[in-house]
């Protein structure tokens, strides 16, 4: 039988992401597309910025070696 110990949980929420958008930062911050898509945790490489206008991912525009 498995019992949660709830002194030893520490799940923490991830933050919201409703309304925010990420743009694409290919290899060396210098990717050219468009890519600029609602902010979601399950975009390659994402990373939450709260404190920016966007948040950042990978599209794969400068391929994925």
């Amino acid at each position: 039988m498995c019992v949660e110990d709830k002194k030893t949980s520490n799940v923490e929420e991830l933050p919201d992401l409703t309304g925010r958008k990420a743009k694409c930062m290919g290899a060396g911050f210098k990717c050219n597309c468009d890519g600029i898509v609602d902010s979601s945790w399950d975009l390659p490489l994402f990373i939450y910025q709260p404190d920016r206008a966007y948040d950042i991912y990978y599209c794969g525009c400068d391929g994925w070696d």
